[in-house]
């Protein structure tokens, strides 16, 4: 098989995680600008997944694609990918190194990337090339709400029209943006916030 077993990842109760700007973060996590997350493990490899921003506004994945274990990727570069109902989507790695591992489970169920992005959701681990030039673009602690609050400022001024346009203190951002907003509306937030092909 392709896709080698790992569900190691347990459920994350959202009481456990920070609510910034409408949007769940776990605040021990570093953020790459494509709203993918990355946790340091024991061993020194990153577990990978997409946060709870992207997960909102991707809403549902019809399939993803992701390669196997033993593939080299270069930070920056495309190569994994989701099937939606508005077209291909294709996201870039936040580090250089080798895939580990493959969360099959989510592979089977691309639902548990929205509904347990921190937990059960996880796409991948990666032993990164080199763990100092790994984490230099990422966000961290208070520059990643910093980080979250700002994009969901775009987000919010995209969907309602105005700059001024935020979260209330303690409101959650709906679950599936794109079921709101028409398809080129949504492609144009997409690329843009998620930094997709």
């Amino acid at each position: 098989d392709v896709y080698k077993r790992q569900s190691e990842g347990n459920a994350v109760d959202p009481k456990e995680l920070v609510l910034e700007s409408g949007f769940y973060l776990e605040e021990h996590y570093s953020y790459y600008r494509n709203h993918m997350w990355l946790k340091l493990e024991r061993n020194g490899k990153y577990r990978v997944g997409l946060d709870d921003f992207a997960g909102r506004l991707l809403g549902e994945l019809d399939h993803i694609h992701i390669p196997g274990p033993g593939k080299k990727v270069e930070a920056g570069e495309f190569f994994w990918s989701a099937q939606h109902e508005y077209g291909d989507l294709e996201f870039a790695s936040p580090l250089e190194g080798i895939i580990d591992g493959v969360n099959y489970d989510a592979v089977i169920d691309p639902s548990l990337i929205t509904s347990d992005p921190y937990g059960k959701g996880w796409l991948m681990m990666i032993e990164p090339e080199n763990i100092l030039k790994a984490t230099g673009n990422l966000f961290q602690s208070s520059e990643a709400r910093a980080w979250m609050a700002e994009e969901s400022k775009i987000l919010n001024a995209s969907i309602h029209g105005s700059a001024t346009a935020t979260m209330h203190d303690g409101a959650i951002a709906a679950d599936n943006i794109a079921k709101n907003i028409n398809k080129d509306e949504w492609r144009v937030l997409a690329k843009n916030l998620l930094h997709i092909k």
